[in-house]
């Protein structure tokens, strides 16, 4: 679908037919009793290029989980000790946390934690474990080495 020339001049001309409303697809929709499902799933034609493009757009989840987990790192970054933190360190500063915390079973499988039951969450808690001296540390300004030589010692 839209992979080639052909299927994607196919795509459009069922996009047009869709916008001035011609079959199938001036079907009517009833509120209540379709939802956009079952209405796009009976549409029917030959080729359904358009079909399958409005069922792939509504099996999308919407969800802010990676945005309110970003949002939770950042605050606790930015708590009320370190408020004169600069925006390139607090950008760096996260960067370093999410790759670690991604990372954290390759990057410490040659630390000093590799035991054979150490599982990724044991390794994850370890890694934010090791960022709560930031709160104690009498200086506003953290910088962003230190913090990498704090995680690898």
């Amino acid at each position: 679908m839209g992979k080639d020339k052909n299927s994607w001049e196919i795509l459009v001309t069922q996009l047009r037919e869709y916008r001035a409303g011609k079959a199938p697809y001036n079907a009517p929709y009833l509120s209540g009793y379709d939802n956009p499902i079952t209405w796009w799933s009976s549409c029917e034609s030959n080729r359904p290029y358009i079909q399958t493009l409005a069922l792939k757009l509504f099996a999308i989840i919407p969800q802010s989980t990676g945005c309110e987990r970003n949002f939770s790192n950042l605050g606790f970054f930015y708590g009320k000790r370190c408020q004169k933190m600069h925006l390139h360190t607090l950008e760096s500063l996260a960067k370093v946390f999410c790759y670690n915390v991604s990372n954290a079973d390759h990057e410490l499988r040659f630390s000093n934690f590799q035991h054979a039951q150490t599982s990724l969450e044991e390794i994850q808690e370890m890694i934010h474990n090791s960022f709560g001296d930031l709160d104690n540390n009498e200086d506003n300004e953290v910088e962003v080495t230190d913090l990498i030589t704090k995680l690898h010692n």
